[in-house]
């Protein structure tokens, strides 16, 4: 697997608004999205996947005032990070965004 790449493209709706931090002269987004699985589970239902997203800097500036419930697609990779809350270390991971289109703004008039 040496030619492995770590590639994601999703396409769901955003969870709550997102949560802009700016940190000296770095923007970062952060945001969930909402993923509908493509096959049903065994109840006959499709379940939803939340995949959280973080955009840096240009990316985040672009994204700023996106609206939960926006339909959006996302190219990006997936982050592992570390987070420490109350003396417990624990792995997370993001997709951190590269590329995006909006495919439809929430309480935009079509």
């Amino acid at each position: 697997m040496s030619n492995a790449s770590n590639i994601f493209m999703l396409t769901g709706h955003t969870g709550k608004k997102l949560t802009k931090v700016i940190q000296g002269e770095k923007t970062f987004v952060y945001v969930s999205l909402a993923v509908k699985r493509n096959f049903k589970n065994s109840m006959g239902e499709y379940e939803t996947d939340w995949v959280n997203l973080v955009a840096y800097n240009k990316v985040a500036d672009y994204l700023d005032g996106l609206e939960a419930g926006s339909l959006l697609s996302v190219l990006g990779y997936i982050s592992s990070f570390k987070k420490i809350k109350d003396n417990q270390v624990t792995q997370d991971q993001s997709l951190v965004i590269e590329q995006f289109n909006i495919l439809n703004r929430k309480g935009a008039k079509s």
